[in-house]
């Protein structure tokens, strides 16, 4: 069987099957099953999700593959260099879930910090009596410094949201060159990572994770950051 695009799901929405219209020669089946294995013989394209790594090995096994989409922002799982000495085109969806992220990293500190998820817990479990005083207290985030590790679009807006909600966002990124970050509304400090450590009362990571990044936050570190009450 000849098979120009390779993908490992039908994706959401109609993208994929207007492409399998335009290119009938279209096999989807599941990420290294013994089918999309024999198919990258022929592949002229793939498509992949982030959670699935495409080795040099499967790049070798892909002798006619011209481009590889991933339905993702980022690309560290993709052997960048092998596919740009071999010419292979790197197709992703950058910026379509700014937003988004942005967005679920909110909600999360705010689960976090308000115990948002203990108390429905409590709730559903059928043993609430009643509100108490002193019940699920949770950390008050107004006027306090949140940082923010990356500069990058998600980055931003995260800290376009915590500045709305009455947080100072500061900066750290792999620049560390200083200056501010401009986030829409304002623009914050870039710090070194040892002073945005000892300030922040909550800490909300937007970096890739790259040889430069990993163990970053090690036990000191974290040992940097204050306690709140």
């Amino acid at each position: 069987m000849s098979v120009r695009i390779l993908s490992t799901s039908p994706l959401a929405g109609d993208a994929l099957r207007e492409l399998g219209t335009a290119f009938p020669d279209l096999l989807i089946t599941p990420f290294r099953t013994p089918s999309w294995n024999a198919a990258l013989e022929s592949a002229e394209a793939i498509v992949v999700m982030l959670s699935e790594p495409i080795s040099e090995a499967d790049i070798q096994a892909a002798p006619k593959l011209k481009a590889i989409g991933t339905y993702s922002v980022g690309v560290n799982h993709l052997p960048l260099s092998v596919c740009e000495a071999k010419g292979i085109i790197i197709v992703n969806t950058p910026g379509v879930l700014t937003d988004s992220t942005a967005d679920i990293a909110l909600a999360l500190l705010l689960s976090v910090t308000r115990r948002i998820a203990e108390g429905e817990a409590l709730v559903r479990s059928g043993t609430w009596t009643g509100w108490r005083p002193d019940q699920l207290l949770g950390l008050s985030l107004t006027g306090k410094t949140c940082g923010i590790l990356g500069s990058g679009p998600i980055g931003k807006a995260f800290a376009k949201r915590v500045w709305g909600m009455g947080m100072n966002p500061v900066f750290w990124d792999r620049e560390a060159c200083g200056g501010s970050v401009g986030f829409g509304p304002e623009a914050a400090p870039r710090l070194p990572l040892h002073d945005l450590l000892g300030q922040s009362a909550v800490l909300s990571l937007h970096c890739p994770l790259t040889d430069a990044t990993r163990g970053l936050l090690d036990r000191e570190a974290l040992l940097r950051l204050p306690r709140e009450r």
